[in-house]
């Protein structure tokens, strides 16, 4: 059980300011401390009693160890956090997804990394010391990150590099050996105590197991030839999670409860949140470079910076009570973070494009002045319109658009050269809509679909965005047709998964915001819940406009990819903060006469120790709780002291001497439990 936390903390703070570091720290509270914790005549800490409860279940100090718990993170693992965050920003800077396969690509990329930073967390916000061991681990487990960091640019399962692939397992298998040898410290620290060895071996050796499935692995790449053996890393890295998890329900000396394991996750949530604002403000650079600002233009880059502030806004309002979970609602709430942080990256990277896109989309309206040229050049009779006319007038259209977005590569001048060359050649009397059956007629009609197809891919150059680069065509012209394609089949793709991941996100937030809410379940709650789940199922089928091409691109080509998903997070905020309503599932009860006399003085005092499926745990002083009496609109907070009314309620008035009974009555529960 947890020690009292501000203590812990400050032991901590000790520790960390020492200037003589020891080889190894105990995270053990050590005997002398456990023998001196004595209850204060009036308690009010949730902490306090747990560890009365733990002196309780204990008829000796060596029976079961009891670990420092601490609140805050530690300077180890901030920095360790902040390593984390730069190897994800690189991975995303240089793996764009461009197709299904690199989706699939950057997700596994990325879990495989969640699922490391997570192990390693989990140890962390338990056991984790400011030693020299401890900080000689710690340097192991940031070459780790180094490691990945390594092997990220080349990164395909689809076309797999034996170094890679290769080297990949074996710093996964160093990274466990390294997770067991802490753990082995951990298991010397508590070698005087009769209980928590046989936890922490098993743990110990499934890491020493999971590193020698990941050593044997590392055989099975070799070059031209695609392994499947990878997916064991997910298999066994996730594994490893969820054996860490489900030992810790049955094993104190692995308990979660009284650490800081939800502040960790709720930390990195807003990391992935911080690198969706990353992307938006350099698609604002590149804005700015190309001098790309329009009323549409602002409006789409205010949606996309409004959603990112409004998830963060969702996230901390239905998640503010993470730090009372406890148990099997604190771990499924923690294992629901991977599918929903890889689910929000997917959605936060991906709708941050959008803002690209849309500007590039503005761009390319100006590249409709070539079909403009068209219609002037054959809407006259024979011989009104000369050939070099109508080559200037695109050769001037072709300028206008490369004095805003230049060209990057030689060759696109060049093609436009030659398309020019080849419009040249058309003789003067031809420029009439009377000639359409001319093989002259279909030629220009060809030059102009080359010369807009071939500007077009050297704007989306001057965005970051690459088509000639991602093109595997090797015919010049093939090549910037195919290349458009390859670009619109991308963007079709972002669009696909933004949508899902954004409905998946929701639904997540939404089952992780029922596992934290202990307030009473309320019809307008229930509703509310509800209308969330199917809004995020309704967001996540929005991708299905695919199915018809007409309808996908009407919707594509327009400004409002970004302002849709702005709207439905914002009404998603609107609905979380409409006033409650009267209980749904809990019966008001009429005050009864209890610990502390007659009327609601001595009901207040009974209806806190009365179990009805509730735990003692739940029953804690120092927290914020609602009225046992099922008054609405009445928030109290219990302490060894009278009830502290945060409402109208004459009846607490009455209760101090009731309230002043609680701790007497909360160690005899606790005796009677024992």
């Amino acid at each position: 059980m947890a020690p009292d936390r501000s203590h812990a903390d400050e032991e901590v703070t000790k520790h960390l300011a020492s200037s003589q570091l020891s080889l190894l720290i105990s995270p053990v509270l050590p005997d002398e401390k456990i023998r001196s914790l004595s209850m204060p005549a009036h308690t009010k800490s949730f902490d306090e009693l747990q560890d009365l409860e733990a002196l309780g279940d204990r008829y000796d100090v060596r029976e079961i160890p009891m670990f420092e718990k601490r609140s805050t993170l530690s300077n180890l693992e901030l920095f360790y956090d902040l390593w984390f965050v730069a190897n994800f920003s690189t991975f995303s800077s240089v793996h764009e997804v461009t197709s299904a396969s690199q989706l699939w690509s950057y997700v596994g990329y990325i879990s495989l990394l969640w699922l490391n930073w997570f192990l390693v967390s989990m140890f962390d916000v338990r056991f984790i010391t400011d030693s020299i061991f401890e900080r000689v681990a710690r340097t192991c487990h940031l070459g780790v990150m180094v490691g990945f960091a390594i092997v990220a640019t080349n990164f395909d399962p689809d076309e797999q590099t034996k170094g890679v692939f290769q080297g990949l397992s074996l710093i996964l298998m160093f990274s466990r050996l390294v997770l067991a040898t802490e753990y082995l410290t951990i298991i010397w620290h508590i070698r005087r105590f009769r209980k928590g060895k046989i936890a922490l071996s098993i743990v110990t050796a499934f890491h020493f197991f999971a590193a020698l499935v990941y050593f044997g692995i590392s055989f099975c790449f070799r070059n031209g030839y695609n392994s499947m053996a990878y997916a064991a890393w997910y298999v066994v890295s996730l594994s490893e999670a969820i054996l860490q998890l489900s030992i810790s329900l049955f094993a104190k000396v692995l308990s979660f409860d009284g650490t800081h394991l939800t502040e960790r996750l709720t930390t990195l949530t807003i990391i992935v949140l911080g690198e969706g604002v990353t992307s938006i403000i350099a698609n604002i650079v590149l804005i700015v470079q190309n001098n790309g600002w329009t009323s549409e233009t602002m409006g789409v880059l205010t949606s996309g910076i409004a959603t990112v502030y409004i998830v963060f806004l969702l996230y901390f309002d239905w998640m503010g009570h993470h730090h009372h979970l406890t148990g099997f609602y604190q771990l499924l709430w923690s294992i629901l973070h991977f599918p929903f942080h890889i689910m929000l990256v997917l959605f936060v990277e991906g709708a941050t494009q959008f803002i690209r896109w849309w500007k590039i989309l503005e761009v390319q309206s100006l590249a409709v002045e070539f079909f403009t040229v068209f219609d002037k050049a054959t809407d006259g009779p024979n011989g009104d319109t000369a050939t070099q006319d109508v080559v200037d007038q695109l050769n001037g259209t072709v300028q206008d658009i490369w004095a805003m977005y230049p060209p990057t590569y030689r060759s696109t001048t060049i093609e436009i050269e030659k398309i020019l060359a080849n419009v040249s050649t058309i003789p003067n009397n031809v420029w009439s809509k009377d000639n359409v059956n001319s093989p002259y007629y279909f030629q220009f009609i060809q030059d102009i679909s080359d010369l807009l197809v071939t500007v077009i891919n050297s704007v989306f150059v001057n965005f970051k965005i690459d088509p000639i680069l991602d093109s595997e065509t090797q015919d010049p012209s093939k090549l910037q047709y195919e290349a458009l394609e390859q670009t619109s089949m991308r963007f079709v793709l972002v669009f696909q998964y933004v949508f899902t991941s954004a409905g998946l996100s929701l639904i997540l937030m939404t089952l992780m915001h029922m596992i934290v809410t202990k307030r009473r379940w309320t019809p307008l709650n229930c509703v509310r819940t509800g209308l969330f789940l199917l809004i995020g199922a309704g967001l996540a089928l929005v991708c299905l406009v695919s199915l018809n091409f007409r309808k996908q691109w009407a919707y594509l080509d327009s400004p409002w990819l970004l302002p849709t998903l702005c709207i439905v997070f914002f009404v998603v905020l609107v609905l979380t903060h409409l006033p409650h309503s009267p209980p749904l599932f809990f019966r008001r009860r009429a005050p009864r006469k209890g610990l502390g006399g007659n009327g609601a003085a001595g009901a207040s005092s009974g209806n806190m120790l009365a179990t009805d499926g509730m735990s003692l745990d739940s029953l804690a002083c120092g927290h914020v709780g609602e009225d046992p009496h099922g008054y609405a609109g009445q928030t109290h907070i219990y302490t060894s002291e009278a009830p502290i009314s945060h409402g109208v309620d004459p009846v607490y008035n009455q209760g101090e001497q009731a309230g002043d009974n609680v701790y007497g009555e909360m160690r005899t529960a606790i005796e009677k439990r024992e």
